[in-house]
């Protein structure tokens, strides 16, 4: 997680002051290269996922991953950007959130200004960074896919991967949080091939005439 030195109020405006970085945007290796390789991707998302567990053990959810907030350094140390958008997940069951999303990355929940948010909001979030990593496809926007669900398997798309991995990151993108990856935790365990992880089929909903 990047170290945030200070912040303070000026202008009307609130200020984070954190440590400088060289290196690059998981956005900015996507535009360069298009996709990255299943084993570097998946790298790169675990260490993702450990800061995460560490933010949502504190009670925070991020609210803005996505291939811009990921960031790559000269070392090759993954460091997750931009916490601006985050909150306490108790104040979420509390009160309306303010909508904040990317198209292609926010889950259905964050579409919703009294949506149900947690550390499941980030799962979803960091699914779609990774499936368009691998892909070089942004999925569809969440709020589309409760209707008509078009989102392929990395497999469909011709990339090579193991079924548990690809089995991970479908479970991760369910419209539905009820039937996703429910913390970073999980995620991180499924995605270290230690044992099979069996895809989660969302049950639709039956639609009245």
């Amino acid at each position: 997680i990047v170290d945030i030195y200070d912040c303070f109020m000026e202008n009307d405006t609130g200020y984070i002051i954190m440590e400088f970085l060289e290196g690059v945007t998981v956005k900015e290796l996507l535009k360069e290269k298009g996709r990255i390789p299943v084993e570097d991707a998946r790298k790169i998302v675990m260490a993702v996922l450990r800061g995460l567990s560490e933010v949502h053990r504190e009670g925070i959810i991020h609210r803005d991953i996505a291939p811009d907030n990921i960031f790559i350094t000269t070392k090759n140390e993954v460091r997750i950007l931009d916490f601006g958008a985050a909150r306490f997940a108790t104040a979420v069951q509390s009160r309306s959130l303010s909508v904040i999303l990317k198209p292609g990355y926010a889950p259905e929940e964050q579409y919703r200004s009294k949506g149900e948010q947690g550390p499941w909001t980030d799962v979803y979030a960091l699914g779609a960074t990774f499936y368009r990593m691998i892909t070089g496809v942004r999925p569809e926007e969440a709020i589309e896919r409760m209707v008509e669900d078009r989102v392929k398997p990395p497999s469909a798309l011709g990339v090579c991967l193991d079924p548990n991995i690809e089995n991970a990151i479908m479970n991760s993108l369910n419209v539905r949080r009820e039937y996703r990856i429910q913390d970073a935790q999980s995620f991180y365990q499924a995605l270290e091939c230690a044992g099979e992880v069996e895809r989660i089929v969302e049950k639709k909903e039956k639609q009245e005439n």
